[in-house]
């Protein structure tokens, strides 16, 4: 049986009120886990309410997904577990995940996940130029043939290492089609579970101001994945076009296409 170390990484929100805790991690037989917290000084987390079992970690610096990622790695393998399991705040997982993993005998496996809609989100794939989600049945898979998101991912402490943890520079957007990359050098398949989890995205965001910071933060994941020889890189520009396109029709606002410009096609600071 997997001795599986999970971490959720939560942002300016209450562990106690995040999805993952309040409907998976606090209804499974985890020995322990590790609250990895990105939120600012100014937001004050309720510690009377955090579990005996939980590991919490403060990082108000926001150093990003892959050093969350990378910091339990590290954890779990001095404490002698022999999985990770990456889990985002609010992604709905079903209680029967945990076991099910406690028993796969895969290196890599995942729920599928779907949106709220029940478009499916991961496992995910090309199609046409874009990413698309795939309604794959359990099984095994070949991990060249697909990607798969963070938030349910399961993987061997071993394999996570091997492949070279994740890529600190890519700290947000495109961290796990990084990850994955890597995974694929000490991988070859992956096992999709019998189970179903559920992605809400509860960031719709509509200010102009917000919206171009976070672009900011997507320009830099994209500028900073490594690897797969032209026709990745060929791809994440394919995308990163379409993502700016989209945001500069959205808000009227001819700086998303300054700033695409700048930082990713010519990469001046």
């Amino acid at each position: 049986m997997n001795r599986i170390f999970p971490v959720i990484v939560i942002y300016k929100v209450q562990l106690c009120e995040a999805t993952a805790y309040k409907e998976f991690l606090r209804h499974v037989p985890a020995e322990a886990f590790m609250v990895y917290d990105n939120s600012p000084e100014s937001f004050a987390q309720d510690m009377e309410r955090m579990p005996a079992t939980a590991i919490y970690v403060r990082d108000t610096s926001n150093g990003g997904l892959s050093v969350a990622y990378n910091r339990v790695a590290r954890y779990a393998q001095e404490h002698g577990y022999n999985r990770v399991l990456l889990l985002d705040e609010d992604t709905r997982f079903p209680v029967e995940m945990f076991s099910l993993m406690q028993n796969c005998a895969s290196a890599v496996c995942v729920p599928r996940v779907v949106l709220g809609t029940g478009v499916p989100f991961s496992p995910c794939r090309w199609h046409r130029g874009v990413i698309r989600g795939v309604r794959l049945q359990p099984g095994t898979y070949r991990l060249a043939d697909f990607l798969l998101i963070n938030s349910g991912l399961c993987v061997a402490v071993d394999s996570f290492w091997k492949a070279g943890g994740y890529n600190e520079q890519v700290r947000l957007d495109f961290a796990d089609y990084q990850f994955v990359c890597r995974l694929r050098r000490v991988e070859q398949f992956f096992t999709v579970l019998g189970c179903e989890a559920t992605q809400h995205f509860s960031n719709d965001i509509a200010d102009p101001d917000r919206l171009y910071a976070r672009f900011l933060h997507f320009l830099d994941g994209a500028r900073h994945v490594e690897g797969g020889g032209l026709l990745v890189k060929a791809k994440i520009s394919w995308l990163v076009l379409l993502h700016t396109l989209a945001l500069a029709h959205r808000t009227r606002q001819g700086r998303f296409l300054w700033v695409w410009l700048r930082r990713f096609v010519l990469r001046v600071s």
